[in-house]
């Protein structure tokens, strides 16, 4: 299957979920893993999926925000997702489970943008609030280590500048 036939498959079995009601809510972001067999999407029902592209089947459902997740994105090996929020944070799943193993709390307004650097282990996100604030994770392949906390961010605002 193509890279673009499969898209197209995913986009419609999107639409057929949605008419069906089983999704009701919109679709705000999307993100391919880097080997192109994952998908993940985030909605304003407060929650991301991760879908599996070769079955169009959902994989796991990643649930703790209270507010629409805005955006999503996959870690560097795909081991983990992260997602931000209009609850003012950014939390980081594991994509096998769906548990969150990070919340990433200090915003104080709508989280609408992520990013992780290449090793997964730095990860930017960016408020409304005018800051943008830099994470640095412990090793992506250690799903919890009680010895290992997110470090405090760097914050940057453009306010500053």
């Amino acid at each position: 299957m193509s890279f673009h036939s499969a898209l197209s498959d995913i986009t419609r079995h999107l639409c057929e979920i949605i008419k069906c009601g089983i999704l009701l809510f919109k679709v705000l972001d999307v993100d391919f893993d880097s080997c192109g067999r994952m998908l993940c999407t985030s909605s304003q029902d407060a929650t991301a999926r991760v879908w599996d592209v070769r079955t169009l089947q959902v994989m796991s459902v990643m649930e703790g925000h209270q507010l629409e997740v805005s955006k999503a994105c996959f870690s560097p090996g795909g081991f983990q997702l992260l997602t931000t929020s209009a609850d003012h944070s950014a939390r980081v799943w594991t994509v096998e489970t769906g548990a969150c193993v990070q919340l990433l709390d200090g915003h104080r307004d709508d989280v609408f943008s992520c990013a992780f650097n290449y090793d997964g282990a730095v990860i930017v996100t960016a408020s409304k609030d005018c800051t943008a604030r830099v994470w640095r994770l412990p090793n992506e392949n250690v799903l919890h280590n009680d010895d290992e906390e997110v470090s405090r961010p760097n914050i940057f605002s453009h306010s500053s500048l």
